[in-house]
């Protein structure tokens, strides 16, 4: 028998719903008075059609329960429940951090976190579950993830970027199925113009790009076509002012997640 509250045990199959990378494992949580924080998911193109439609009714979920017993708490966000930020498709995506009462998260305590989504009142399939701490203690100082640089000189890239100059960066899975091979962004830094996600290996069905600022907001999102063999395509980042952002990859059943820097 599950120690989950309420006897809630393993959700199989496994949905497609997930938090963004700054989200998930992410054990510095800060709660209110002192500048609470959101909990992001990734958006769910199926759910953020439903804007402006069913939007009393289409949203997320998500859960943070203590899998060893005892917290649960689960709470749902449509996309026309206020939570402090502009209504928009993906408004439904942000969880702010002890936003509710009687169900107050307590300091130091790990927990796992996940996210499905509500499409028109029907429940989708639970995601994979982070893990979860709140710690404002450890929020002053908090913690990064660090990338590893790779020497463009011994990276295979499209010919039109070989001898550019450019530096590149190599970014790790993320998801539940890793990928031997990476997500390059070229170039990066930019100064604005297009920006060139790789993959060295073909990808099945077509790739959804997100792209987030620091705060783990969406600020760009775009569907590329499938394409047979390594895959490049051109990403819009005109609309960006100068900053780091993280951008989310979705190949398959792959995330792969890079940072960009605009200059």
């Amino acid at each position: 028998m599950s120690a989950i509250s309420n006897g809630e045990g393993f959700c199989l199959p496994l949905g497609v719903d997930r938090l963004i990378s700054t989200s998930c494992d992410k054990l510095d949580w800060r709660a209110a008075p002192c500048g609470a924080e959101y909990v992001v998911a990734n958006s769910n193109p199926a759910v953020a059609a439903q804007y402006g439609m069913t939007h009393t009714s289409s949203g997320n979920q998500m859960w943070w329960y203590d899998p060893n017993g005892g917290y649960s708490f689960k709470r749902i966000q449509y996309h026309s429940t206020t939570n402090g930020l502009a209504a928009s498709a993906t408004r439904a995506c942000h969880f702010k951090v002890n936003a509710w009462s009687g169900n107050q998260l307590s300091e130091g305590g790990f927990l796992n976190v996940k996210v499905r989504g509500i499409v028109a009142g029907e429940f989708q399939a639970w995601g994979p579950a982070c893990r979860f701490m709140l710690n404002s203690a450890a929020a002053q100082c908090p913690r990064t993830k660090l990338y590893d640089l790779v020497d463009p000189c011994t990276l295979s890239t499209p010919p039109c970027m070989q001898g550019s100059g450019n530096q590149y960066v190599i970014a790790e899975g993320v998801a539940s199925t890793d990928r031997s091979d990476g997500l390059v962004l070229y170039p990066n830094p930019s100064n604005g113009g297009p920006v060139a996600p790789h993959i060295a290996e073909g990808v099945a069905g077509p790739v959804d790009v997100e792209v987030r600022d620091a705060s783990g907001r969406l600020v760009h999102g775009q569907r590329m076509a499938m394409q047979d063999g390594p895959f490049t395509d051109l990403l819009d980042a005109s609309q960006l002012s100068a900053g780091m952002y993280l951008v989310n990859v979705r190949a398959g059943e792959n995330v792969m997640v890079q940072r960009l820097v605009i200059r």
